[in-house]
């Protein structure tokens, strides 16, 4: 039943118009099921959008999946199914905060996708990518909306430079169309054949 209304929320989040990150749940939804994390942590959850992808393939798969924001999500459906979860658990807070930032520690190593879609400021983004990545397994990703065009959020995407320039393992491919989702990642092992990279053609918006 848990399934079942996940899914009827992807379905309808991921063609919705208006949406500006549901043309990427696809990509989410098949990377986390191709990743077969252990861990997700994801960063802004806002109207649950991107949740629903996550929570969708954690469930099926048995993954932990942590939702951190400073409200909590504004979808009954999740919050309902989410509490219905042992593994699925929501964390009130900003991700820099004391108290959230020892919470995560126990899953250092585990984490095998970040996602964040938070202030879009610099000061927040570069915290949330040199704290988190510390969290990550070896083959673990990070996922960052907003990023097409790549300037669109300045500061963000000063964070994001920078952290590139300080962190030369790290490769990038961006999901055009929607606002962008940009994949960081190491290896092109760590992406399972999944293809990250494409246009969806389709503007800002879904259809």
């Amino acid at each position: 039943m848990n399934l079942e209304k996940l899914k009827a929320v992807y379905d309808l989040n991921s063609t919705r118009s208006g949406s500006d990150i549901g043309g990427h749940l696809p990509l989410i939804y098949e990377l986390t099921k191709a990743i077969k994390p252990r861990v997700i942590i994801q960063a802004g959850i806002r109207d649950g959008n991107s949740d629903c992808a996550f929570a969708l393939a954690a469930i099926e798969d048995g993954a932990t999946l942590v939702d951190i924001d400073i409200n909590d999500v504004g979808n009954g459906v999740l919050t309902d199914v989410r509490d219905l979860e042992d593994n699925w658990t929501f964390l009130k807070g900003r991700t820099d905060s004391p108290e959230i930032v020892e919470e995560v520690q126990q899953y250092k190593g585990k984490v095998d996708i970040f996602f964040t879609d938070t202030s879009h400021n610099y000061k927040d983004t570069i915290f949330e990518l040199n704290e988190y990545s510390k969290l990550l397994s070896p083959n673990g990703i990070i996922m960052i909306h907003d990023m097409d065009p790549w300037e669109q959020y300045p500061e963000q995407t000063r964070a994001v430079d920078e952290f590139l320039a300080n962190n030369k393992k790290y490769k990038v491919k961006v999901q055009t169309g929607n606002n962008g989702m940009a994949v960081l990642y190491r290896l092109k092992k760590d992406l399972c054949d999944v293809k990250c990279d494409s246009d969806l053609g389709i503007g800002t918006h879904t259809v």
